[in-house]
C-alpha cells in the first residue's frame, strides 16, 4: 500500500512539474510575441537607409531570441509520449492552449522576416537623385544686336548653385 501511494505522488509529482515547465515555457512564447508586436509595430513602414539599418540590426536580434525560444511541449506530436506527457495532453484547453501558442510563434516568426526583408531592401536602397534636365546652349548675343555665330557652353544649376557638368541642370 506504502510503494503504491508513493509511487501515485512520485507520478503526480512528475505531471506537476511538467505541467510547471509547460507553463513557463508558454510564458516566455507569449512575451516574445509581445515584444515582437510592439517591436513591428514601432519600425515606421517608409524611413531613411540610416534608420532602416538600425531597425534592421533589432529585428534580427528578435529573430535570433525567438530562435533560441523553445517550446518543448509542442513537439509532444512528433516524438513517442511517455505516459505523463500523455496525461497532460487529454485536457482539451492544454491541448488547445498550445496550438494556439504554436501559431502564434509561428506567425511572429514569419511577420518578422517578411519585416526583416522589407528592411534590408530599404537599407541597401540607393540615395535617390534629383533627374537631371538637359540645356541646350544660349546664342551670344553681340553688341550690336545681331546674334553672333560663337555660343556659350550652359553650366548646370543645382539648387546649391555648384557647376558640376555643362549642358545639365538638376532640379
Amino acid at each position: 500500500m506504502a510503494d503504491a501511494l508513493s509511487g501515485a505522488l512520485e507520478r503526480r509529482s512528475q505531471v506537476l512539474r511538467l505541467s510547471k515547465d509547460m507553463h513557463q515555457q508558454i510564458h516566455a512564447a507569449n512575451n516574445w510575441c509581445h515584444r515582437g508586436v510592439e517591436l513591428l509595430t514601432t519600425i515606421p513602414y517608409d524611413c531613411t537607409a540610416g534608420n532602416a539599418a538600425s531597425a534592421l540590426t533589432t529585428v534580427d536580434k528578435y529573430i535570433e531570441e525567438g530562435e533560441s525560444l523553445k517550446v518543448e511541449m509542442l513537439d509532444i506530436f512528433n516524438n513517442e509520449p511517455n505516459l505523463n506527457k500523455l496525461i497532460m495532453l487529454t485536457t482539451t484547453e492544454t491541448s488547445t492552449l498550445l496550438a494556439q501558442v504554436a501559431e502564434r510563434i509561428d506567425d511572429m516568426r514569419h511577420l518578422s522576416i517578411y519585416r526583416r526583408d522589407a528592411l534590408q531592401k530599404m537599407a541597401l536602397r540607393e540615395i535617390r537623385k534629383p533627374p537631371v534636365q538637359i540645356v541646350s546652349p544660349e546664342k551670344l548675343q553681340c553688341s550690336n544686336g545681331d546674334q553672333c555665330c560663337t555660343t556659350i557652353s550652359t553650366t548646370t544649376i543645382n539648387r546649391n548653385s555648384s557647376p558640376t557638368s555643362p549642358n545639365k541642370v538638376s532640379f
